[in-house]
């Protein structure tokens, strides 16, 4: 049995987590506190106890706690069972008939809660069940600790009375009984629980994009260690044993884990004591310091694969040094994207001009050289960019640094912005100009034409070249990734306020302000794409910079925000707007263990005007389908802005609807407990759109993403070449694969190193809406034995290896996980 408090709300990944170790019920006791209407949107439908499945066909048992007031989860304490006998006495009869004969067992004005508004329909009807659940702890406060006081009330109770019976119980206890005596009468309800704070996700916005981003390096960094474990060393004697990788890696999630926990700071976060309720400021900053330390940890292990990986690799004869680039995406077919790499002058001199050639079959790859480093206090040497293309899915592909012509040594063509804007750098004659008029600047690449608007600060237009559409809304409120805060009038540093304020019209809407003044900081066209940075003013901003990139061959719009906020304990949200010219809303985006979809269904309830994400939403319609994805920034709302104070009105008067509009809401300090009060400094915000003709939104969500979340690895090679003559080694193929999946829905998130002995543990994701079988294979792997199980590994059983390929094959539950191990 599992306990959840306090949160109204739960990811529907929570039934398969917990089904993996065994857990079969839930007993969670929702504190809406105000700041949630589930009564208002479907709630009433939702009965208890109450089957919780998912799409796997897990399912859980779930008790919730059914009153709109806060203090839900001491519900037992406000029926007197933590006070004493005689005060239960007077309470429990009048609870337990208010619970048979209306649909809540409270009136008005309980804390968190002032009734229902005027006019609102009442469909829920009265507790029907014989047996009911009372959380109870010692006294009434959270955190309280244990009381002989509700012991001694049950047995005085029950010695009195014959009816009804009280008893000390285990939520296990009670949902088992619960589970014998009603389970097959009991409603079942499916899909995602959508949580009503989610809003939270936006109010530490800087610690949680580092913690995002250790996520991502994690999974990366994992996978390259468990790979160097089982792969031979290019020299006798280099191999770089990981004894402590999987020991790290999982100290590193747990440090993630407690930044993750739903209260960030304290009672009152705004207050700088040294210990209680006030110590805001010093809890937020043991809080916020999970984040870093973990960001931290994640960069330091993803180093230190790199280094054991590319141990097993050497470099070219005749090269000055090799790069080996990893892909951690599974995706099947090949991949081009971006990857960068650092060249230290120990191993290749600044001075010297460079080209990069593929390994395969030697042809040239474009690459862009940075210029030397020159800050005294950093390494010396040059960063490349380049465009890695066709790489294998979970593979690498090996390309080689080679002297290039002298010309390429001052760096490399980059062109200059035409219609009298600033030179973007280091021009050559004669190189093509990038294209502005009209106060509109355009790059492209072989997919996209963007226009971004100085007038407005907005991206005006994404033309997508190969479908022969604009992917911009033009007749939409806000343009593509256009700036928005919102102030509130609300005050701040007042405890619970925004639980207690009702906005039955938009006068708490205080402002609303969008970026202007936008000024080009750099506009070039490289050997690897093109790429404009804008520079523009805000309220709430010292500035905001954005960057657009397109990279050669890469079906791909790449957005990056930063974002210098000015500190205010103003009440705000922060928004960039995504209006695409669709027609239809969103099919499908990416949960915490599932997938979210506007026609999949939800438990009765759920938070209607907002939707946290892991990555990626993604759009179908006939013709195109469309995807974008996030890294740092997890809460959108779909269609317009709400009001967040409940019930939760929309704020924009839209002429037109936006059904395929997205509203990223980077930033906001609306809740007054628990989280930072206000966000200051410089904080990134990264984004990403792709489009295709026909694809299915599954499968183009995580395409979209795989830039941000899945980046390629460069790793240098330098040292010596393979060394020739009798027993030498051979060099490694240009190019391979470790794992293939013949599913394109199915994942491999990571490799890591078995927990039982095992060489290697394939951990797989499905994002498939039912149940499949997928076909592994290991090209550069070899194995003998393999077993499948949880993604947890338990419950392994044996699997069978084809001799002939040594295909794997794994039956995947719809949206679910599974592990295979390997002997090697």
């Amino acid at each position: 049995s599992a306990m959840h408090t306090d949160v109204p709300g739960a990811t529907v990944g929570l039934i398969d987590a917990l089904a993996a170790v065994g857990i079969r019920y839930l007993s969670a006791a929702h504190n809406w506190a105000g700041r949630s209407v589930p009564y208002l949107v479907g709630g009433q439908a939702l009965t208890r106890p109450f089957w919780w499945r998912a799409p796997s066909g897990n399912r859980l048992l779930v008790w919730h706690t059914d009153t709109p007031h806060g203090i839900a989860y001491m519900e037992g304490n406000l029926a007197g069972l933590a006070a004493g006998y005689d005060l239960a006495l007077d309470l429990i009869p009048a609870y337990l008939s208010a619970l048979a004969s209306r649909p809540w067992p409270y009136g008005g004005r309980a804390f968190g809660w002032s009734g229902l508004p005027e006019g609102a329909e009442v469909t829920m009807r009265p507790y029907p069940h014989d047996i009911v659940h009372l959380r109870v702890q010692g006294s009434d406060a959270d955190n309280a600790g244990p009381s002989v006081i509700p012991a001694s009330i049950v047995r005085e109770w029950n010695q009195t009375w014959a009816f009804p019976r009280l008893r000390m119980a285990t939520n296990h206890d009670f949902l088992a009984a619960a589970e014998e005596r009603l389970g097959d009468a009991l409603d079942e309800f499916e899909g995602d629980w959508t949580d009503w704070w989610a809003d939270g996700l936006g109010s530490g916005a800087r610690p949680l994009g580092y913690a995002r981003r250790a996520q991502r390096n994690l999974q990366t960094a994992e996978t390259l260690h468990a790979l160097a474990d089982v792969r031979p060393p290019a020299e006798e004697g280099d191999r770089v044993v990981g004894t402590t990788a999987t020991t790290t890696v999982d100290a590193t999630y747990d440090k993630l884990a407690l930044f993750d926990e739903h209260s960030w700071g304290s009672a009152n976060p705004w207050t700088d004591g040294e210990e209680g309720v006030d110590s805001g400021a010093i809890q937020w900053a043991r809080k916020a310091s999970f984040a870093h330390d973990g960001a931290d940890d994640a960069l330091d292990l993803l180093h230190a694969g790199i280094r054991r990986f590319g141990a097993t690799f050497a470099r070219s004869d005749g090269a000055l040094a090799s790069v080996v680039v990893f892909n951690p995406s599974s995706a099947s077919g090949p991949r081009t994207d971006l990857a960068e790499v650092w060249v230290p002058a120990s191993v290749v001199d600044p001075a010297v001009p460079l080209a990069l050639l593929d390994g395969r079959d030697g042809t040239p790859v474009p690459l862009l050289a940075g210029p030397p480093e020159t800050v005294p206090f950093r390494p010396r040497g040059r960063r490349l960019r380049f465009v890695a293309k066709d790489l294998p899915p979970l593979g690498y592909a090996r390309l080689d640094l080679v002297t290039g012509p002298a010309e390429a040594a001052s760096g490399t063509e980059r062109a200059a912005v035409s219609a009298g804007l600033a030179a973007a750098g280091p021009g050559s004659a004669g190189a093509a100009a990038i294209a502005a008029s009209n106060g509109v600047v355009a790059i492209e690449n072989e997919f996209y034409r963007v226009g971004y608007d100085l007038t407005e600060g907005f991206i005006a237009s994404v033309f997508d070249k190969v479908a022969g559409r604009e992917l911009v809304n033009q007749e939409a409120v806000g343009g593509l990734n256009q700036y928005v805060r919102d102030r509130y009038a609300t005050a701040p540093h007042f405890n619970h306020l925004s639980g207690h304020v009702i906005a039955t019209d938009l006068t708490l809407l205080g402002g609303r302000f969008t970026g202007h003044g936008a000024t080009v900081v750099r506009a070039e066209r490289t050997p690897v794409g093109e790429r404009l940075e804008v520079e523009l003013h805000g309220d709430g901003t010292d500035w905001i910079r954005t960057v657009v990139e397109l990279p050669r061959g890469v079906r791909r719009v790449d957005l990056t925000n930063r974002i210098a906020k000015i500190g205010g304990a103003a009440k705000e949200s922060v928004f960039f707007a995504f209006p695409f010219a669709l027609r239809s809303p969103p099919a499908a985006w990416e949960l915490a263990g599932g997938i979210g979809g506007s026609d999949l269904p939800r438990v009765p309830g759920s938070a209607h005007y907002l939707q946290y994400l892991r990555h990626w939403v993604a759009f179908e319609e006939p013709g195109l389908s469309l995807a974008w994805a996030t890294l740092e920034a997890p809460l959108v709302q779909f269609g317009n802005i709400h009001l967040p104070y409940a019930p939760f009105p929309p704020s924009l008067d839209l002429p037109h609807p936006e059904p395929a509009t997205i509203w990223s809401w980077a930033m906001n300090n609306i809740w007054d407990t628990n989280f930072p009060s206000e966000q200051r400094g410089e904080t990134t915000f990264r984004y990403a759109l792709t489009s295709v003709e026909a694809i299915p939104a599954r499968e183009l969500g995580p395409a979209a993403a795989a830039g941000l979340v899945e980046p390629p690895v460069a790793v240098l090679i330098g040292g010596p070449a393979p060394a020739a003559g009798a027993g030498a080694r051979p060099a490694a193929p240009a190019a391979g694969t470790f794992v293939t999946v013949s599913d394109p829905l199915v994942e491999v998130t990571s490799l890591g190193r078995s927990r039982h002995g095992h060489a290697l543990v394939v951990r797989l994701r499905s994002l498939a809406p039912e149940t499949v079988e997928a076909t592994l294979t290991f090209p550069l792997l070899q194995p003998s034995r393999a077993f499948a199980g949880t993604l947890l590994e338990e419950g392994l059983a044996e699997v069978a290896v084809e001799a002939e390929d040594g295909a794997v094959r794994v039956r995947l539950p719809a949206c679910g996980t599974a592990a295979v191990t390997l002997d090697l």
